[in-house]
């Protein structure tokens, strides 16, 4: 594991540091269509950032009666809020053949969509050239109306029960090795940060609540159930620009 340290700012309240899993790893592109009627989607969709690596893009189309495209960058979705915008925009109703159709202007390696089809007004024969997979919320026994749609026939469907393990289904579906860092915690003066899980070659941004000047305590176990303890002390280079676009190396955490 790398730690990055990011000079925010706003100093003197905290840093910021970036947990790398510098694993070589192969990016994909996703197409995303997720209905945005259904809020149970934003959370399927959030857990399915989490698994991403680093070199992954993501082109996401929130959809309902209408749809729009955003393109979104791994290396950098952690310091955007347009996701949390645009998941929670409202609409009155539902059409799920507008979702198809946008994926279909997208070339893509992987083609989802997310949506139990509530309150859905599109035609019940939808035909598409894509093999799509369907994330839906809720089980195959619940209400769920996209399992009447024909276009499932052809689809792969992944149920998503409420509090499910909604990372470990999207790792298998979409064949993402597991995390190799688990229960990572840094540990700054008298006070402890709780980091989430770092994906399997990703990354995640963390606001540290206090000021550090040179060296970071930092524990983490191992998916093998080891556990790792280390002093990560930060470089100084004065020769790189110092602002908050420019990482800092600081010593590999093994």
């Amino acid at each position: 594991m790398q730690v990055i340290q990011c000079k925010h700012p706003s100093e003197t309240e905290y840093r910021t540091i970036k947990l790398i899993d510098p694993v070589k790893v192969i990016g994909k592109h996703y197409a995303v269509a997720v209905d945005v009627y259904d809020e149970r989607n934003k959370d399927i969709f959030m857990s399915f950032l989490n698994v991403l690596n680093h070199k992954d893009k993501v082109t996401l189309i929130p959809f309902g009666l209408h749809a729009e495209m955003i393109e979104l960058d791994m290396r950098t979705i952690y310091r955007s809020t347009i996701v949390e915008d645009v998941l929670s925009r409202k609409t009155k109703g539902l059409n799920t053949l507008i979702g198809v159709r946008y994926l279909e202007k997208v070339k893509a390696d992987e083609h989802i969509m997310m949506s139990a089809g509530l309150h859905d007004s599109a035609p019940w024969n939808v035909d598409s050239t894509l093999k799509i997979k369907l994330f839906s919320p809720g089980t195959s026994t619940s209400e769920n109306y996209c399992k009447g749609q024909t276009f499932v026939m052809d689809w792969d469907v992944v149920y998503f029960p409420q509090n499910g393990p909604s990372e470990r289904l999207i790792r298998s579906v979409l064949d993402i090795k597991h995390p190799q860092y688990y229960d990572i915690c840094i540990s700054g003066g008298s006070e402890m940060v709780e980091c989430p899980t770092l994906p399997y070659g990703g990354y995640r941004e963390i606001a540290l609540p206090f000021v550090t000047d040179s060296r970071l305590q930092i524990s983490c176990m191992m998916h093998d159930g080891t556990f790792h303890n280390c002093m990560c002390e930060f470089q100084d280079d004065d020769s790189v620009p110092y602002n908050s676009d420019i990482m800092k190396p600081c010593a590999m955490v093994e």
